[in-house]
């Protein structure tokens, strides 16, 4: 499988501080009109945060630090501690967190971004609400994964998950 290199696409995202790798790869993807599957970008990077093998990590690590070419976003230092805090963790429960898409109501409609912090095991309220991290659409109740989540953070029912009047009001 050949991945484009993300500099080679029409349309280039900015990479904000403290966005987590699968939300980088899916604003990148919607931003160029296309959605995320299971096979490509994603299939690599979900290998890279669910792997139990060092070589499986460092080899998807790489894959990706070359076709993404983003030095704040692929930091070896950061991801190397990642790597190690996650060992030991069952590998279904790191693909379950690879898969499904967590967030904070208030941060993705303030912001249009996924943040790391909801990505780490453990982690289940937003560090700077206090709110517990939502993985449904607040509209039809389904669970949000990834592959099936369409361009502009909306779910398949329709429901943009950045819309504050739907997402928020059903927080509290």
């Amino acid at each position: 499988m050949k991945l484009i290199p993300f500099f080679e696409f029409p349309v280039r995202v900015h990479y904000f501080p403290g966005e987590s790798l699968l939300g980088y790869i899916y604003r990148h993807m919607s931003a160029n009109g296309h959605v995320m599957r299971g096979n490509g970008y994603y299939r690599i990077a979900k290998i890279m945060l669910a792997s139990k093998s060092v070589t499986q990590f460092d080899k998807s690590f790489e894959i990706l630090r070359q076709v993404i070419n983003n030095d704040n976003l692929m930091d070896p230092l950061f991801w190397r501690d990642y790597k190690y805090l996650n060992f030991g963790i069952s590998e279904k429960l790191m693909r379950f967190r690879a898969h499904t898409v967590w967030y904070c109501p208030h941060c993705l409609c303030d912001n249009e971004y996924h943040l790391s912090c909801w990505q780490v095991l453990g982690v289940h309220s937003c560090p700077y609400h206090g709110v517990l991290l939502s993985s449904t659409c607040p509209e039809c109740g389904k669970t949000l994964a990834w592959i099936s989540l369409l361009p502009n953070w909306s779910c398949s029912c329709g429901c943009r998950l950045t819309d504050r009047a739907i997402n928020v009001r059903k927080v509290y």
